[in-house]
């Protein structure tokens, strides 16, 4: 599936992608959602980041997820759309996507700011993820205490 050259990626590889995308079924489970393999439609390893350029498709909670890097990994775009609005629905939005960001993925893309220079005040609303996160914390402290409990 992997295309050397950004330009034999075509609405063909797109649709090839998200098809394969569920085909495989999920592969990986999390508290937020489940996924399944990341279909590759074009990649390169920056050898000095670590970082993967690429654009790739996979199954995200029932939506297909589409990510594109620059050439050190840095999103470009990320985003899903539920796979239920059509298959020539989603190849028709992602190809627009990727030919509109197809030219900075084999470049550098500055970052206007890493958000260190941004102060985050106190009173700023926190999601209800931290509250999941604090709950799966507590959960797992008692579960321990139980078995260190038993032990002793």
């Amino acid at each position: 599936m992997i295309k050397e050259n950004l330009y034999e990626i075509t609405k063909e590889t797109f649709k090839e992608a998200i098809f394969l995308a569920y085909k495989g079924g999920i592969t990986s489970l999390a508290p937020l959602g489940f996924s399944g393999d990341t279909i590759i439609l074009h990649g390169t390893k920056n050898e000095k980041t670590s970082r993967v350029s690429q654009v790739s498709i996979r199954n995200y909670s029932g939506d297909a997820e589409l990510l594109i890097t620059d050439r050190e990994g840095h999103f470009l775009f990320y985003g899903r759309f539920r796979v239920d609005l059509g298959l020539d629905f989603l190849v028709e939005q992602y190809w627009t996507i990727f030919n509109s960001v197809k030219m900075s993925i084999l470049k550098v893309i500055e970052r206007t700011s890493e958000f260190k220079d941004i102060e985050i005040h106190e009173n700023v609303e926190k999601t209800v993820g931290f509250d999941m996160l604090f709950a799966f914390q507590e959960l797992h402290k008692r579960k321990h205490k139980c078995k260190s409990d038993a032990v002793a």
